[in-house]
This record gives C-alpha cells, sequence and structure tokens, in this order.
C-alpha cells in the first residue's frame, strides 16, 4: 500500500463516528512463524474480547460480540494463510451497527493493539503513513533514464525513456577537402547532441509526470556526474527540492534494465537516502515549529495549547512525537478536549468522559479537520515541551494561546 493509498484510508477513518456501538481498532504483527505465536495471539484477543463484553448491556453487547467474532474470524483467516498472505501487519477497524469493515494489511509490522471506542485509534496508521513516502529513483545516461517507482521499498512500476545511442559519423570522408570534412563532423555532432537533448528531455516529462501524481515524493538520483547535471537542468524547481541523494552510476553490470540484484542495491541505497531526508525534514519541521511559536507566529507548542488550537479548528500541522503518551478527557455534550481533569467541561459544563489516549484523539481531529498529522522520531526540542506542537491556519482571536475570551463554543475559528 502506498502513502498516497493510506492517507485515503486515514481521511476515511477520521470522519467516522458511532455513538451507539463502539468502533472496533485492532492493530497486529502477524509475523507468526510458529503455532505457540499462533496461541498468544488468541489467548491475548480472548481476554480483551472478554473485557470489552464486559458490563456492557443488550442490545449493544449482542452488536459488539459479532463485530468480534467476524474480527476473530479474520485473525483465523490469517492464521491460515488465507488473508494476508506475504504480509506483517494487520489494521482493522469495524463496526457492525455503522457498516463499518475495514482491513488493512501492510508489509510492515505493527503494535499489538485492541480498543474499542466511539472512534477509531488513527495514531499507528499515522505513523506508518509517514514511514511510506515514496521515491522516485532514476538510473540517468548520456540516452535518458530508467525511472522505478518505490513505495514500502518495494518497486511497484518502472519505465525506460532511452533512445539508441545516435552513430558520430568518422572525421574521414572519401573525396572532400578538409573544409568539407569539418563542416560535416561539426553538422553531424550538433546533430547527435539533438537527439540526446531529446531523449533526456522526454525522461525529464516522464519523472515531472510521475511526480505530480505524487507530490510527496522523494527523488534519488544515480548516474554518471555530467549526465546528472544535464538531467537535473531538465527539471522543474519542484521536483528538484524533493531530491534526497544523488549517487554515481552503480558498479559493473547494473544498467537501466537492470537485473533484480542491480535493482535491489539501488533501491536500498534510496532506502537509506530516503531516511535520513525524512529525519532531516524532521528537524527542520521541529525547528520551525519551535521558531515561530516562540517569535509569536502561527505555531504553538505544549500539550494544553495544542488542545485548544484543536479545539477551535485551527492547526494545519500536528507535530506529536512517536513514543507521544498523555490522557484527557471529551466532553459528552460539546466534544471539546481538555488535559486537566475536572468535574465539568471547561466550556459548556458538560459531563466529561476520560480519554485514555490522547494522542490518537489528536490524530484524529486534525485530520477530520483536513488538517497533516507527522509522527516524529523523539527530539529532545521538541520532547521539552511536551513531544507535541502545532503549525497553525490562523491565529485565535486572543493570540496564539491562553484561553479565548467567550468559550462556549471550543470548536469556533
Amino acid at each position: 500500500m502506498t502513502s498516497q493509498e493510506l492517507r485515503g484510508h486515514l481521511a476515511e477513518l477520521a470522519a467516522v463516528r458511532s455513538d451507539d456501538d463502539p468502533i472496533l481498532s485492532l492493530y497486529l504483527d502477524i509475523r507468526w512463524n510458529d503455532e505457540q505465536q499462533r496461541d498468544r495471539v488468541r489467548v491475548w484477543l480472548q481476554e480483551r474480547t472478554k473485557a470489552a463484553l464486559a458490563g456492557r448491556a443488550e442490545p449493544e453487547q449482542a452488536s459488539l460480540a459479532r463485530t468480534l467474532e467476524q474480527a476473530r474470524e479474520l485473525v483465523q483467516q490469517t492464521f491460515e494463510r488465507s488473508a494476508g498472505e506475504g504480509k506483517r501487519g494487520l489494521a482493522l477497524f469495524a463496526c457492525g451497527r455503522i457498516g463499518l469493515w475495514k482491513p488493512l494489511f501492510f508489509h510492515e509490522p505493527l503494535e499489538n493493539q485492541f480498543t474499542v471506542d466511539r472512534v477509531p485509534r488513527l495514531l499507528q496508521l499515522a505513523r506508518l503513513a509517514g514511514e511510506l513516502e515514496p521515491a522516485l529513483v532514476v538510473l540517468a545516461s548520456v540516452r535518458g533514464a530508467h525511472i522505478y517507482e518505490v513505495a514500502a521499498n518495494e518497486v511497484v512500476g518502472e519505465i525506460t525513456v532511452a533512445g539508441p545511442m545516435p552513430r558520430r559519423v568518422g572525421d574521414a570522408s572519401f573525396g572532400a577537402g578538409a573544409g568539407e570534412q569539418f563542416e560535416r563532423a561539426e553538422k553531424n555532432a550538433r546533430h547527435v547532441d539533438e537527439l540526446l537533448a531529446r531523449f533526456r528531455r522526454m525522461a525529464a516529462d516522464e519523472l515531472v509526470h510521475l511526480f505530480d501524481r505524487a507530490p510527496r515524493s522523494h527523488v534519488v538520483l544515480f548516474g554518471p556526474q555530467q549526465a546528472l547535471a544535464n538531467f537535473e537542468r531538465e527539471l522543474p524547481e519542484r521536483v528538484c527540492d524533493r531530491i534526497a541523494a544523488r549517487y554515481p552510476a552503480p558498479a559493473e553490470g547494473t544498467n537501466g534494465n537492470g537485473g533484480a540484484g542491480g535493482r535491489a542495491e539501488l533501491v536500498a541505497r534510496a532506502a537509506e537516502a530516503v531516511a535520513v531526508a525524512q529525519a532531516r525534514d524532521e528537524i527542520a519541521r521541529i525547528d520551525g515549529a519551535v521558531g515561530q511559536a516562540l517569535r509569536g507566529s502561527l505555531s504553538v507548542l505544549g500539550l494544553e495549547d495544542v488542545v485548544l488550537a484543536v479545539n477551535e479548528r485551527r492547526v494545519g500541522r500536528l507535530l506529536l512525537e512517536a513514543d507521544f503518551d498523555a490522557d484527557g478527557w471529551r466532553c459528552k455534550q460539546c466534544g471539546a478536549m481538555g488535559v486537566e481533569h475536572t468535574r465539568t467541561c471547561n466550556f459548556c459544563e458538560g459531563p466529561l468522559e476520560l480519554v485514555p489516549s490522547l494522542g490518537d484523539e489528536l490524530v484524529r481531529r486534525v485530520l477530520a479537520d483536513d488538517g497533516e498529522v507527522q509522527v516524529v522520531a523523539h527530539a529532545n526540542k521538541l520532547h521539552s515541551y511536551q513531544g507535541v506542537a502545532a503549525q497553525l491556519r490562523q491565529a485565535s482571536q486572543t493570540g496564539l494561546s491562553g484561553s479565548p475570551a467567550q468559550p462556549n463554543q471550543p470548536w469556533a475559528t
């Protein structure tokens, strides 16, 4: 599954809510090599199923039991490899009452998680979406380029845009004088250069077309130095800005249509370059958010101010550490979130319910408001602000932090 497809699933799930029956969010690491591992998962699921059903009244209990039985059957099919063959992770979101049944299989392992709530838990999916950013790997030559589309470190498409090497006519020409020979050689050289430039432009146009279909893609270039320089001059600025690395031509024997070994080497080196570029982008994003917040610009830091901004639906991008762990409350009446546990909602004085995973709730709400979520590695600078920051669409009427003067509409922009 590509990052773009996963983001589509995230946007769809972020809008889902069930006030009658709870929604099951199930994440599983399905790298099961023996029956003992499968037995441990069965016991784990049985225990959590029993706990989820305990104390629930009819008909909610019966409806939830049917959903959980369907989930158990899917897991059993995965045990038997009749579902999810060759995959390493499973995420399932299900609720019989609202007709939700969305199993997603991944090549990447997931951390086992079982929750039932009125909304789906999306933090793991959001983190995975960042790790699955696509890449375009280009093996350039004087004749054009071979382009690989890479998703989750696997080649999902490839195309060659290159012409035959034009023949250069020698300087010798029977029956011609020295001046005429030079003129013919010069004309032939221009013709060859024009053909090669045409092949190069065609290859660059194909790369731009692929990039515009997935503008989050990183670009990794391989090839001789002069060929790369010529090829890069044909690319628009938006593509050049996403170049993660430039490498010399591969070892002898790896050509534009290289075999599995040569292609695997290109993909592996590209994956390393993309990982470095992503880490660099994360640091730059954190530095930018912290700098903006300290200057009083459109960013906020720390859990309290971020929660307020999410309540007011002002968050354009949420930055959250992968190991973020906090709980809070959610008002049953107006839906506002809070950090400090009080007797009633600070906004409407309605009844409260515990939110045991505030990170999941922040992710869901930002995605539901068409914002972006970036789950980042542990960073000291962000961790000093409780591991959370937000870049805003707009400031509140009272500034970037603090409670609004009229807080009875916490979601109002």
